[in-house]
């Protein structure tokens, strides 16, 4: 499915994830999109907090980091929650199995409370406009690979 190109605007969200290799390579790319007038943020997947959460915490200091990719399983939600993470993707699979769970609303109104956006990535959208505002979900991407690497 070839997708259509379009040139980036002011109001886009950039969203590019990094891994911990190219953590140093943050500083020089923010620095040409903010001269571009553009809105990036760098996400990193739990596995990169849990391991490098020293490293990290410099980085917010500096620019928005996005938490994608949540490690379902041995998850440190204390860890999640004292980050200052300006937004988070969740993925299909991570919204199917948690939206019914008692808990969830729960991390979704401390994103809410730390203005951080929600986006969720999936094929089409999992709930309808009113229940996404509900559930402080402030954004649809359109999923086309598994993780924000493919």
């Amino acid at each position: 499915m070839a997708r259509p190109h379009r040139a980036v605007s002011q109001a886009d969200v950039i969203i590019l994830p990094v891994n911990l290799q190219h953590l140093h390579w943050i500083s020089a790319i923010a620095s040409e999109m903010a001269a571009a007038s553009l809105r990036v943020n760098f996400a990193v997947n739990y596995q990169h907090l849990h391991h490098q959460p020293q490293q990290l915490q410099q980085l917010a200091q500096a620019h928005s980091l996005w938490l994608y990719d949540f490690a379902e399983r041995e998850t440190d939600w204390d860890q999640i929650k004292a980050f200052p993470f300006t937004g988070v993707v969740i993925n299909h699979a991570f919204f199917a199995d948690n939206y019914r769970k008692f808990s969830f609303p729960y991390l979704l109104e401390h994103f809410r409370d730390q203005q951080a956006e929600v986006i969720i990535r999936s094929r089409e959208l999992p709930l309808n406009q009113v229940d996404c505002a509900a559930l402080n979900l402030t954004g649809w991407q359109q999923q086309v690979a598994d993780t924000l690497f493919n």
